[in-house]
């Protein structure tokens, strides 16, 4: 069933959130949840979101206005004040208020009639838009669209990506004539979330710097644009898909599944040589290009050496794929992260099988140390012991029973490989 919208819900509470969203769910909406700045910002960077509730369970200052105007976000919110004896007050800046507790339809009254109007608003500016090209005058854009032509000496061609602080771009370089992704990003942060944010894109060039690799995104220059006030991360131009796109189409058969396994696994290895550990392997973070390499990529959360942008003891990554230390003691994690990330990624390509996780993101990291995927033979798949063994190693729920290092880890990929006619060979 298509979801009839996509709700991003903030609430300090975890009890309140999760009730709300649940009902909200039930209606058949998505919904994202989060407890506080970090998460809202995150969960804005990778989903696109109709429409914000703040849920306040105490009077006081609502921090998800603050943080969305500190970030230059334009997104309508419906308030949910805590009740008072006299009228609730208009929130200033959202686009509905309501008294809370409030009765669970009139919440939903008020989330489809401001998404109606979201939603008007869109269709009148894409129509108005054909109507200019139809007539031969200028289509109106927005105004933040319009002065994107160049990004330092990159010539913009197209608006391919765009999260709560930043775009990336489709652009041009005019000095060596080739296309590029220009990521960008606003430089006008003091601290806090957005110093964060900043910290993130910084540590992302630094990684992609040092690491070059036919299976890693390269990256080209970095630089400040001062007209716009903007970093700016220049990378490979990948002219396809994600691997997240292609896995959607079912279960992959399992020499394809090998293929792109090993070379990430390659490119892994790679970055660990460099003692660069990625930290977010996910198949949304893998591009394909047009012979179906996949190059892996977003490597905003990665640890450098000793370093990360992140307090030692700040759980980081996408629930569904990380490690259960990365939860419990993520301090100590170290690159047998990503194998048990590349692991569950391995998984799911060869059998289809996709791990549902929901609720608020405590929940779903918490849900995620529970999760028993079942073997091979259980799911009805015909495959060598050694494709087993290899899942179960990299999938191993304690860290010492993964593999030592990566040359066991693509020694035992080789061999699987070997059972299945494929000949694995790393590409560096």
């Amino acid at each position: 069933m298509d979801s009839r919208g996509t709700l991003l819900l903030v609430c300090g509470g975890d009890m309140p959130r999760m009730l709300l969203a649940n009902y909200l769910e039930g209606l058949g909406y998505e919904v994202h949840s989060a407890g506080d700045p970090v998460e809202a910002l995150g969960i804005l960077t990778r989903a696109e979101i109709e429409l914000a509730i703040s849920l306040q369970v105490s009077p006081g200052e609502p921090f998800l206005f603050r943080t969305l105007e500190d970030g230059g976000i334009r997104i309508p919110v419906l308030s949910l004040e805590p009740h008072d004896a006299g009228e609730t007050p208009q929130r200033p800046g959202a686009a509905a208020t309501l008294a809370w507790p409030a009765p669970r339809p009139e919440v939903a009254a008020t989330v489809e009639r401001l998404l109606s109007r979201v939603r008007a608003a869109r269709y009148a500016t894409a129509a108005h838009q054909r109507r200019a090209a139809t007539d031969g005058g200028p289509a109106t854009v927005p105004e933040r669209e319009q002065d994107v032509e160049r990004i330092g000496r990159y010539r913009v061609e197209e608006l391919i990506g765009r999260g709560s602080m930043g775009e990336v771009f489709r652009c041009r370089d005019e000095i060596m004539g080739r296309l590029v992704a220009v990521k960008t990003m606003n430089y006008e942060i003091g601290s806090g979330v957005e110093k964060s944010f900043a910290d993130r894109f910084m540590v992302e060039a630094g990684s992609l710097a040092r690491l070059v690799h036919p299976g890693i995104v390269a990256t080209h220059d970095f630089g400040i644009d001062q007209r716009r006030k903007k970093m700016f991360l220049v990378m490979e131009y990948v002219d396809g898909p994600t691997l997240l796109h292609e896995m959607k189409k079912g279960q992959m058969p399992i020499e394809i599944a090998l293929r792109i396994g090993w070379d990430m696994a390659d490119a892994l290895a790679h970055a660990h040589e460099r003692d660069v550990v990625h930290r977010d392997v996910k198949p949304g973070n893998v591009m394909l290009d047009a012979i179906g390499q996949p190059k892996l990529t977003d490597f905003g959360l990665a640890r450098l050496g000793s370093f990360s942008v992140s307090d030692g003891n700040m759980v980081v990554g996408s629930p569904s794929y990380m490690a259960p230390e990365a939860v419990l003691r993520p301090a100590s994690a170290d690159h047998r992260v990503d194998q048990y990330s590349l692991g569950v990624v391995l998984f799911e390509m060869i059998t289809g099988w996709e791990t549902e996780l929901s609720g608020t993101i405590t929940h779903q990291v918490l849900a995620g140390l529970n999760v028993k995927r079942p073997s091979l033979k259980e799911l009805g798949i015909a495959a060598p012991p050694e494709v087993q063994q290899l899942l179960s190693c990299l999938t191993a729920r304690m860290p010492n029973n993964r593999f030592e290092d990566d040359k066991d880890l693509l020694d035992a990929f080789a061999e699987a490989g070997r059972k299945v006619g494929l000949q694995l060979e790393r590409a560096m």
